[in-house]
C-alpha cells in the first residue's frame, strides 16, 4: 500500500507541570510529508489537528541522607537531614520531617543509622512544584556515637583518724541512663595513716562513659588526727 511519512511537528504542553491527560499544542508549520514506494505525496492533502494531549510524569530524585555523630545519650535516636538537587534551573526543593534510629544506643563508630521517610514532607522553593518531582529515601545511613565524659561527685574528704583503712569514692552524676553502672577503679582513694592524698579516679568501667574532658577525675583528701579533750 502506499505510505506517507511525516516529519517536522512540533508540541507544546499548556505548562511544563507534571500531569496526565495534558494539552499539547501541536505546531505543523515545518510538517514535512515524505512519499514511500510507489506513492505520490501530491495526491494528498493533510490536515493536522491543533492539540493532542500527552503525560508528563514526575521527575523521580534520590535524596543524599545523613546521620549525624553525637555522644552517647543511652538512647537510639539519630538526628537526621536530607538534600536533594532538581538539576532543573533555579528550582529548589528542601526536605523535613526524617527520623532515624541507631541499630543500638552503644558507643561505636559508623554504626548503622536506620532511615524512616513515613513523615518525609518536601517543601518547593520559589518557582518549583513539589508535584514535579518523586523522592527516594534510602534504608540507611551510618553515624557514629561517641563516649560521654562524665562529670564526678566525691563522697567527704575531711576524715578523722579511726586507726582502720578509710576511702572517698566518686560517682558519676551525670549518667545519661538510670540503668547505667560503674566499676570504679582509683588510685590512693584508701588510707589508714594521718596525711593528706589525692585520689584520681583511673577507668570507669563501662565504656560509653570517658575520663577525657571529665570534670573531677581528682580529689584532695584528708585524715586529721582526732582531737580530745
Amino acid at each position: 500500500g502506499q505510505t506517507l511519512t511525516i516529519t517536522g511537528l512540533t508540541g507544546t504542553f499548556d505548562n511544563k507541570n507534571a500531569g496526565t491527560g495534558k494539552t499539547v499544542t501541536i505546531n505543523s508549520t515545518n510538517a514535512q510529508v515524505t512519499a514511500g514506494a510507489d506513492t505520490d505525496a501530491s495526491n494528498y492533502s493533510i490536515t493536522y489537528p491543533a492539540t493532542a494531549t500527552g503525560d508528563i510524569t514526575a521527575k523521580t530524585l534520590n535524596a543524599v541522607v545523613s546521620a549525624a555523630d553525637k555522644v552517647y545519650d543511652g538512647t537510639t535516636t539519630a538526628e537526621v537531614t536530607a538534600t536533594v538537587e532538581t538539576r532543573i534551573g533555579e528550582e529548589t526543593l528542601t526536605i523535613t520531617g526524617l527520623t532515624g534510629s541507631f541499630a543500638d544506643q552503644n558507643v561505636g563508630t559508623d554504626n548503622n543509622v536506620s532511615i524512616d521517610s513515613t513523615g518525609a514532607s518536601v517543601q518547593a522553593g520559589a518557582g518549583t512544584s513539589a508535584d514535579n518531582y518523586t523522592v527516594v529515601y534510602p534504608a540507611a545511613s551510618t553515624a557514629s556515637i561517641t563516649a560521654r565524659p562524665v562529670t564526678l561527685t566525691w563522697s567527704s574528704a575531711d576524715l578523722t583518724y579511726t586507726g582502720s583503712e578509710q576511702e572517698v569514692t566518686a560517682e558519676v552524676s551525670n549518667k545519661a541512663s538510670g540503668a547505667d553502672s560503674f566499676t570504679i577503679t582509683y588510685t590512693n582513694n584508701k588510707k589508714t595513716a594521718v596525711g593528706e592524698y589525692t585520689a584520681t579516679v583511673t577507668d570507669l568501667g563501662n565504656s560509653n562513659y570517658t575520663l577525657t574532658g571529665a570534670e573531677g577525675i581528682t580529689k584532695d583528701w584528708s585524715i586529721s588526727y582526732l582531737v580530745t579533750d
